[in-house]
């Protein structure tokens, strides 16, 4: 049908309307858009009760919450760091150094924690350490050191060392690698006596230099072994040998 032929017969079924159709016509109409009005406002009004139930956000918030579990225990938590977590003990923050760049905060811990003595105990509590003090501080990446002694920060005798990079990007943080934990520890303490001929060896190190800037061992043991009343021979530093935890 084209255009002149359908306004024809729209003429012609206005004309065949008696005035009293037209006029029942003219009354009818406004009930029936009435009436579709209530009905589209009682479904607007279901479908907003609806997305305000109390269940549905829910069921919203915990499907939220598995996703985030469920992805932070398959990638950036994974068992056989979790699992030593029960392993950890009592630590203190020995000092801070603070190694960020713009963009990129990361931050180092030396830690004593001096009831760990094996691997376990070791790596569990820098492990919790690490996972904490990256929580608190917000940081791209933590990285947790026992010390064997405040005295001996820095000086290459760690009991253990766990980096934890929070978002899997390493330590420059611009592309992503998938490694977040990597960790080692000893699996023995260090013999007191050579924690503490290593603590009197740095303290006094600077009183025993010759001329070419090198430190004077002989007379460094001598001094050692006259303050902790030992044979020289027993005047020996601590042995620290790391064994990587295997991911």
């Amino acid at each position: 049908m084209n255009k002149e032929e359908y306004q024809r017969k729209m003429a012609e079924l206005k004309a065949n309307h008696t005035p009293a159709q037209a006029k029942a016509y003219r009354l009818i109409k406004p009930v029936f858009v009435s009436i579709a009005c209530v009905f589209l406002l009682l479904f607007i009004a279901l479908i907003i009760d609806a997305n305000n139930d109390p269940k549905h956000k829910q069921a919203e918030v915990k499907e939220s919450v598995q996703t985030k579990e469920l992805t932070s225990k398959d990638v950036g938590w994974p068992e056989k760091i979790s699992s030593l977590v029960v392993h950890a003990k009592p630590y203190s923050i020995i000092e801070t150094e603070d190694y960020s760049f713009a963009g990129r905060k990361r931050i180092k811990w030396f830690i004593s924690a001096p009831d760990a003595n094996n691997y376990e105990t070791y790596l569990g509590t820098a492990i919790k350490a690490a996972k904490e003090l990256a929580i608190s501080n917000r940081v791209n990446q933590a990285n947790v050191i026992i010390e064997p002694s405040p005295k001996l920060v820095g000086m290459g005798y760690s009991l253990a060392i766990v980096t934890y990079t929070v978002d899997g990007k390493g330590n420059a943080g611009d592309v992503f690698d998938g490694e977040y934990w990597q960790a080692q520890a000893t699996k023995l303490p260090p013999e007191p006596l050579r924690v503490k001929v290593a603590e009197i060896w740095y303290e006094n190190r600077s009183n025993f230099q010759n001329t070419d800037g090198m430190t004077d061992e002989p007379r460094m043991v001598k001094f050692i072994s006259s303050k902790l009343n030992i044979p020289e021979s027993e005047v020996h530093m601590p042995w620290i040998d790391q064994v990587k935890l295997g991911m």
